[in-house]
């Protein structure tokens, strides 16, 4: 009986040991693998942009040697998609230009090679990028395995504006309380690291200084051909604004915000200077 048991103890000695050893071979396997970063652009301006940069930066070590990455590229708009077709893979670190009749050249939507003036903000391409080592595996990158440059227009509103705005004070359930008319006020529009996006200083656009004698509520507005939206940003109660306008010929912006708690406006900023 015990020399049973001994060899029943020894066996499970052995395969536990094994479990282990193939379990570090596996993980040895996985870190030893390639990376790639990806950078460039991110933006195709309207009328602006020629061409556009995608930064590659190939990590590998001397036991994971990367044989070549492969890129893919699809034309993703609001009237449909192109197929997804394969660019030249890199075999190292560097520079991959593309000109904006390459951009649009191989990707036709719904058999048509599309322009510019065919694309609406939110179009994007999209590369999807593959690490393919020399021993044969696939990888994906660490980062993200897609790169996208989103369709947009240039944007140039920073600076003050006068505002004037007719609305409703709120009555704390998102409804009306009151209303409120002639209110004059002054804003700021300013731009951050992200192209088309504004921090503003008051986006009750004087509301909740002139009429509740309180901090006014700042966050960010974005750009898009003149097509303004909010980001989600929410005052100090943590009642989230929605913002909503348009950029005009002449300068000046015509816009509608709300806020859960109910208070609301309708307001012309005319450029101060």
């Amino acid at each position: 009986m015990k020399n049973i048991i001994y060899r029943i103890s020894l066996f499970l000695m052995v395969l536990s040991l094994t479990a282990c050893l193939e379990e570090e071979l596996l993980i040895d396997n996985v870190s030893e693998g390639g990376d790639v970063v990806v950078s460039g652009t991110s933006s195709y301006l309207n009328g602006e942009t020629s061409e556009v940069t995608l930064s590659f930066d190939l990590q590998e070590t001397s036991s994971a040697s990367i044989d070549e990455v492969q890129i893919t590229k699809q034309l993703m708009t609001t009237e449909g998609n192109s197929e997804v077709v394969s660019l030249s893979p890199i075999t190292e670190s560097g520079d991959l230009v593309i000109s904006t009749n390459d951009l649009f050249a191989d990707v036709p939507v719904n058999g048509n090679v599309l322009t510019e003036a065919d694309l609406s903000p939110g179009d994007k391409w999209v590369f999807g990028i593959s690490i393919m080592m020399e021993d044969g595996r696939e990888l994906t990158p660490l980062g993200n395995p897609e790169w996208s440059i989103n369709f947009s227009c240039p944007s140039d509103i920073g600076g003050i504006y006068n505002t004037t705005a007719s609305g409703s004070f709120g009555d704390g359930s998102g409804g009306e309380a009151a209303p409120y008319a002639g209110l004059s006020a002054q804003v700021e529009l300013t731009p951050t690291e992200t192209d088309g996006v504004y921090s503003i200083d008051d986006m009750s656009f004087g509301l909740y200084p002139q009429g509740y004698d309180d901090t006014p509520p700042s966050g960010r507005v974005r750009d898009i051909c003149n097509s303004l939206s909010d980001l989600g940003d929410a005052d100090r109660y943590g009642d989230p604004f929605t913002i909503s306008g348009t950029v005009n010929a002449d300068g000046t912006i015509n816009l509608e915000w709300s806020n859960t708690y109910g208070d609301a406006g309708t307001v012309v900023l005319t450029p101060a200077n």
